[in-house]
C-alpha cells in the first residue's frame, strides 16, 4: 500500500485566524453522464455519508423532484435530498458510484464522509504537521 501525502490547506476564518484544513480535488458526475465537475472536497470524520451543497446539483442538473427527500442532522437539522452520483479521485484514477446527500448551507461545496469515501481508502490525518495521508486498501484489506 502506497501512501499520498497532501499538505492541509489553510482558509481564513471569520473571525481573522486561519484555519487549516484536509481538502482534496474531486469530481463529480451524475451517473451516466460523463460531464465532471471538479470540486475541492473536505475529508470529514464527522460525517457519516457524503455531502454536496444544492448548488452543484444545480451544476449538475439534477431534478430534486426525482430524488429521495431527507433530513440532515449534525448542528441542526435541515432538510436535504439523496441522489445517485460518481465521484472520481484523480489523483488515485478510482471512481465510486455513490450515493450522495445535497442541501443548503453547507461550509464546503463537498464533505467526504465515512460512508463511500472513509469505507474505500485509509485516511491518516497529521494535524500536528498540518498533512494528511490518503491510500487504496489492498484488496484483502477491504
Amino acid at each position: 500500500m502506497k501512501w499520498k501525502e497532501y499538505h492541509y490547506s489553510g482558509q481564513w476564518g471569520k473571525d481573522g485566524v486561519v484555519a487549516y484544513r484536509p481538502l482534496i480535488q474531486v469530481e463529480v458526475s451524475r451517473n451516466g453522464s460523463d460531464t465532471l465537475i471538479p470540486i475541492i472536497g473536505l475529508i470529514d470524520s464527522g460525517t457519516d455519508g457524503i455531502l454536496f451543497d444544492i448548488e452543484v446539483a444545480k451544476i449538475l442538473g439534477i431534478d430534486t423532484n426525482s430524488c429521495q427527500r431527507v433530513r440532515v442532522g449534525g448542528v441542526g437539522e435541515k432538510e436535504g435530498f439523496r441522489c445517485q452520483i460518481n465521484l472520481s479521485i484523480p489523483d488515485f484514477k478510482v471512481s465510486i458510484d455513490a450515493s450522495a446527500i445535497f442541501t443548503e448551507d453547507l461550509p464546503f461545496s463537498c464533505l467526504l464522509g465515512q460512508r463511500e469515501f472513509f469505507e474505500k481508502f485509509h485516511i491518516r490525518f497529521e494535524k500536528n504537521r498540518n498533512r494528511f495521508y490518503l491510500a487504496i486498501p489492498k484488496k484483502k484489506e477491504r
